[in-house]
């Protein structure tokens, strides 16, 4: 039976083709990066106060930031498919792992839910140009 699951790039513990998704977007567009490691200072390190709340400060900046995915065209998620005893990215086929075995469960979705937003992101050109750009930027490290 296949399970899905949609995983966002944010993600350090899973990894595709040996490569943390947070990692590969840090190569990919090191705006976005940071703009991500400031979502996580802003939710979770100050304690998301109610004063931002109130002010729907964190709505505007995560809906900027879905802006500049999409204008940037790099994939908010990735969809993952398990076949029995391998995970792998529905595009590309590249092979997926994750730090624990139950980290890629918190991302489970239904297959509809996952052809959903295979149909309505665009996702398979970019998600495509995602791991070649990260491909061809590791080459580049390495020499």
């Amino acid at each position: 039976m296949k399970h899905y699951y949609l995983v966002p790039v944010t993600c350090r513990g899973i990894q595709v083709n040996h490569s943390s998704l947070f990692d590969t977007l840090k190569i990919i567009n090191e705006e976005l990066y940071l703009r991500e490691k400031l979502r996580v200072t802003l939710t979770y390190e100050l304690n998301y106060s109610s004063q931002l709340k109130e002010i729907g400060y964190i709505d505007t900046f995560n809906q900027t930031t879905s802006e500049m995915y999409r204008e940037y065209r790099v994939p908010e998620k990735i969809i993952c498919v398990s076949d029995k005893n391998k995970v792998f990215e529905i595009a590309t086929q590249l092979p997926v792992s994750a730090v624990n075995s139950s980290l890629l469960e918190v991302f489970r979705v239904s297959p509809e839910k996952a052809v959903d937003y295979l149909e309505e992101s665009g996702y398979s050109d970019k998600v495509e140009r995602f791991f070649d750009e990260a491909s061809k930027k590791y080459k580049q490290f390495r020499k």
